[in-house]
């Protein structure tokens, strides 16, 4: 990589010699030249973040070298389901309860309601009659050929933490120096103070999430290192042109 500029070699010592206490904060951040620098530290490391994560959301190891446990059947089930998902799993017509005709759920309740009063006589409490009640509606129900979200579609294959995209979202880098604008970048952690970059995520629940499915390491990985280096690399080419240039002063 090189740079042409019009300077004396005492002003291109001089100019590199700034530069790390500018990026410090030692020195005056002349022009932008660290806040530009910062961004592109952000930007980059989000968008490591960002491609780890699609990995292990798909079941793979992320460049960040995690991977994700595999969500449980009844979560995947609990997950949204389409009109294509339906279409292909052969579910049609109108559904209540789960996956149940209106048919089959007028049968699930009067199953319940029946059990629930026949345990309740029997001196078992509200609560754990409703439960153990529902339990033998249910049983008879799928020994009858009910269809339920579990059966159906418990072992779909979904990406992990992507349910919404929302997490996915506020983790989107941008571009070079340029942080991410789009839909939930409000929800997006960025923050450049004096010697520092902080990114992150502020969606409510995604440190729930974090906990069971790390989206970064604690420390960041060495091909993570790579990338921001070779980004930094492209902004001080950038820096030094307009700063011996006069433009940055």
């Amino acid at each position: 990589m090189s740079i042409s500029v019009r300077a004396t070699e005492a002003e291109v010592t001089a100019a590199i010699a700034g530069l790390p206490r500018m990026l410090a904060g030692t020195n005056a951040d002349v022009g932008g030249v660290a806040r530009g620098l910062q961004l592109r530290i952000g930007v980059t490391l989000l968008s490591q973040i960002q491609q780890a994560f699609i990995a292990k959301a798909r079941g793979g190891v992320g460049s960040d070298g995690i991977k994700w446990k595999p969500m449980k059947p009844a979560s995947i089930a609990a997950r949204r389901i389409t009109g294509a998902e339906k279409k292909a799993a052969g579910v049609a017509g109108k559904r209540t309860r789960g996956l149940l005709t209106p048919a089959q759920d007028k049968r699930w309740r009067m199953l319940f309601a029946t059990r629930k009063a026949w345990l309740m006589a029997k001196g078992m409490g509200a609560g754990e009659a409703s439960g153990v009640a529902a339990a033998v509606a249910w049983k008879t129900l799928k020994s009858e050929g009910a269809q339920t979200r579990l059966s159906v579609f418990g072992n779909r294959t979904v990406e992990m933490v992507r349910d919404t995209g929302k997490i996915f979202r506020s983790l989107s880098p941008g571009v070079e120096d340029r942080p991410y604008k789009g839909k939930d970048s409000d929800q997006q952690v960025f923050e450049v103070p004096t010697g520092k970059v902080i990114v992150g995520t502020r969606v409510p629940y995604a440190s729930r999430q974090h906990a069971m499915r790390p989206f970064w390491p604690e420390r960041i990985p060495a091909v993570w290192w790579d990338a921001i280096k070779k980004s930094l690399a492209r902004g001080l080419a950038l820096v030094m042109r307009q700063y011996l240039s006069g433009r940055a002063s």
